[in-house]
């Protein structure tokens, strides 16, 4: 998993604090809604949508009973203002001394990537025939030899969004957008690692606008809503385009005291799990017990988790995985990352993207970043991916994850994640 661009994230947080700043008196009056209040359910409902504000943005927000009978809701940003297509806030109910009280995720005011749920796809780095990037070198992305992002934040891309269907029990939301991705004019069937040198001709490379599809699903009874998401490359011939899917993407404090963290956990092949009671790059971990589950990845700080659960079990999982040297390891019989002197894997090695691009050295981090990951082969005719296992990435790529908030200490995400 490459490093996110970070000067788009600086410039995109200036703007996204404007927004928030003004936009409640603005929405307001540009559209007559007024702030929304405490997500609630009467006695007799399952399922509440309401229009109004969240943080300064215009949302629907869908409030649906859970498996303990209580109000969880999910505010989803339309288009049509400065962002759009994510949930700006996440709620749920705990009890504490007998009594309930709603706990609220909300994103901090000065990130560019603020928000949850919307749709990321990095490009892969090639070796080209000429040394052709901006650093003088032959390897990079084809956005880069154009100057361009290889991998923007969906939630500032235009797109549409409606709801679907709503009923007593189940509502469905859907947004729509098109996320580009540079490729080839012509055929690269191996551009990974040097195999086939991609031209470095400006004129056979091409941008291709590529349909996606999201769509959030609250059902009755169930604690986390199901995050789904289809792109369809068949714009792009097949081996033209090579890129990752990481949605869905964002960032949320989702402990209420934006503490520090106590546990980093995901699962691919096998389950990975920091040691201790902290997370930074000196942490010893643990990447050696084969997932008999599905597909995970979770962050905890003291009781709080934010985590993301594929549907179906690993073994049917089609998404791939990128290379580790550290899979089926540990800390104690293999040295993570010596050139950056982590004990921790590598950056690029982990399976999914979290907090290994953020504010993440030696210290305790606080850094709330959550995203999914794939092989970085969408595009591609390949059947398998970097450790042989079966992969799928062309022409539409679709997956669905449940996206898990709650209070058990990260307990309820293994849970769910190990009954799939």
């Amino acid at each position: 998993m490459k490093r996110s661009t970070l000067n788009k994230n600086l410039c995109a947080a200036l703007l996204l604090f404007c927004a928030l700043l003004l936009g409640g008196v603005a929405l307001q009056s540009a559209y007559g809604f007024a702030d929304l209040g405490e997500p609630a359910l009467n006695p007799n409902e399952n399922l509440r949508l309401e229009t109004g504000v969240v943080n300064g943005l215009l949302v629907d927000r869908y409030t649906w009973r859970d498996s303990a009978g209580r109000a969880r809701s999910a505010s989803l940003v339309r288009y049509g203002q400065a962002t759009g297509g994510y949930a700006i806030q996440l709620t749920y109910q705990v009890q504490e001394n007998n009594r309930w009280r709603t706990v609220y995720l909300n994103p901090p005011t000065d990130r560019g990537d603020a928000g949850f749920g919307y749709f990321v796809s990095h490009e892969l780095y090639r070796y080209f025939d000429a040394n052709v990037c901006q650093d003088g070198s032959n390897n990079c992305t084809i956005a880069n030899v154009h100057g361009d992002d290889d991998s923007p934040l969906s939630l500032w891309l235009p797109g549409n969004g409606r709801t679907i269907s709503v009923t007593a029990d189940e509502a469905i939301h859907e947004f729509t957008l098109n996320y580009p991705h540079w490729g080839t004019t012509i055929p690269i069937a191996n551009p990974n690692y040097g195999g086939d040198l991609t031209p470095g001709n400006p004129a056979l490379h091409k941008k291709y606008d590529l349909p996606v599809t999201i769509r959030w699903t609250f059902t009755k009874g169930r604690d986390y809503p199901l995050w789904s998401v289809m792109y369809d490359l068949r714009d792009a011939p097949v081996n033209t385009v090579s890129a990752d899917m990481r949605g869905p993407y964002g960032y949320l404090i989702f402990d209420e005291t934006d503490g520090p963290l106590t546990s980093l956990e995901w699962g691919d092949q096998y389950i990975f799990k920091t040691r201790g009671n902290a997370v930074s790059t000196q942490s010893q971990w643990l990447w050696n017990t084969v997932n008999m589950g599905a597909r995970y990845n979770l962050l905890v700080a003291g009781q709080y988790e934010l985590g993301l659960v594929e549907s179906v079990p690993y073994r049917m999982s089609r998404l791939g995985s990128g290379y580790s040297d550290d899979r089926n390891e540990t800390s104690t019989g293999h040295q993570g990352c010596p050139d950056a002197r982590w004990r921790m894997p590598c950056n690029w090695e982990w399976t999914y993207q979290s907090i290994q691009y953020e504010e993440f050295d030696t210290r305790p981090t606080r850094a709330k970043k959550l995203a999914w990951g794939t092989a970085p082969y969408m595009g591609l005719d390949r059947t398998s991916d970097d450790l042989g296992e079966p992969f799928n990435g062309y022409p539409v790529i679709s997956y669905s994850v449940w996206i898990t908030f709650d209070k058990s200490g990260g307990a309820k995400t293994r849970r769910l994640a190990a009954s799939n």
